[in-house]
């Protein structure tokens, strides 16, 4: 591995250095293979810590005996881009895998190509340059700018048949044999059942130390504006057992969890995974609510979880414009909603 030369890579490895020192690994993610693959989330360290694709993506892939994937994040000050998980430099990785959710990271993909002169069209580059992979939730419903940057277009949820192919690539083999290997011939994207939780946790994370938990994916409602309800293929929820047994099999490391899903107030057992988490002195945070599913248990457990405000939306301003988004809500919800948030004790909420 090369060392910084100079003051600028020196100040980049060490910030690098000194954010992985902050994280504690749940689970253990060594990895010896041959195949290095770079994890590229790109957005910041806050932004990628906290995204679930970037746990989901080192585990699965690490978990390929060949493979030693590692993890990047984005940011415009940095030059040699450092692993989170071995300081490594960017440009010794073979592989360069893109998990793309917003379309303003693309902004930040083309400009990490750029910084390493890697031509942004797949066309104009040669076999010296690395196979670039693109994934994530952007391949769900966009696929025309991926289709151009990316070697390699993986659509919809990671899936065993991506990882069977990422186990046959040798790392002897030519750019163009790697490309081969790992594209497939699917043309609708993949749903998994497979939901993820935390690797690690790290309190520079937007979410700060919590372990995050995906208690479902998918969505039945069809709200207009929405691709969840259109495009994650029908919901998938996790099981009460195991929610609240990753919960209890963590706790000793932290007590603070977040639910992530795409409405998780449409999780079937919510009203249980609170109720456990008041009896145990959690402390719960959600991803979203939907103001017409709410509960008293639900806003118990995150007022108890010292939250002083919630989230709901109305998505519009009259019910005309509500009714045009396929919304779903009244007026009389939104009044119920406000209504239960203060008899739980809340006297702020963001719309």
């Amino acid at each position: 591995m090369r060392r910084p030369r100079d003051k600028r890579s020196w100040d980049e490895y060490e910030l690098v250095s000194n954010l992985r020192s902050k994280e504690r690994f749940i689970q253990d993610m060594e990895s010896f293979g041959d195949v290095r693959v770079a994890l590229i989330y790109p957005n910041s360290y806050e932004v990628g810590s906290a995204s679930l694709s970037t746990h989901v993506l080192l585990k699965k892939f690490n978990e390929v005996g060949s493979v030693r994937a590692e993890r990047f994040f984005y940011s415009r000050g940095f030059s040699k881009y450092y692993s989170f998980d071995s300081l490594t430099p960017l440009d010794e990785f073979r592989i360069w895998s893109f998990s793309v959710h917003y379309e303003l990271d693309l902004l930040n993909v083309f400009d990490i190509l750029n910084r390493f002169s890697i031509p942004l069209k797949k066309e104009e580059r040669n076999s010296f340059h690395p196979v670039v992979v693109v994934g994530g939730a952007m391949t769900y419903f966009s696929n025309a700018v991926l289709a151009e940057v990316g070697d390699v277009v993986h659509k919809g949820d990671l899936s065993e048949e991506f990882l069977d192919c990422l186990s046959s690539v040798d790392h002897r083999m030519s750019r163009e044999e790697i490309v081969a290997t790992l594209t497939t011939k699917r043309v609708e994207p993949a749903f998994s059942n497979s939901l993820g939780e935390s690797v690690f946790i790290s309190s520079n994370s937007v979410f700060g130390d919590r372990y995050l938990i995906e208690i479902g994916r998918g969505c039945y409602r069809k709200c207009k504006f929405c691709v969840a309800g259109h495009r994650f293929g029908r919901p998938r929820f996790r099981g009460l057992k195991d929610t609240t047994e990753l919960m209890d099999s963590v706790s000793p490391i932290t007590k603070r969890f977040g639910l992530v899903a795409a409405t998780v107030t449409d999780y079937p057992n919510i009203e249980e995974v609170a109720e456990h988490c008041i009896e145990k002195g959690y402390e719960l945070s959600v991803s979203s609510l939907r103001l017409d599913s709410l509960s008293n248990t639900l806003l118990k457990a995150l007022r108890l979880s010292k939250q002083s405000s919630f989230t709901i939306a109305p998505e519009g301003g009259s019910q005309r414009m509500r009714d045009a988004f396929a919304k779903g809500i009244s007026e009389r919800d939104i009044l119920k909603a406000l209504e239960l948030g203060r008899e739980n004790g809340f006297r702020r909420v963001k719309m």
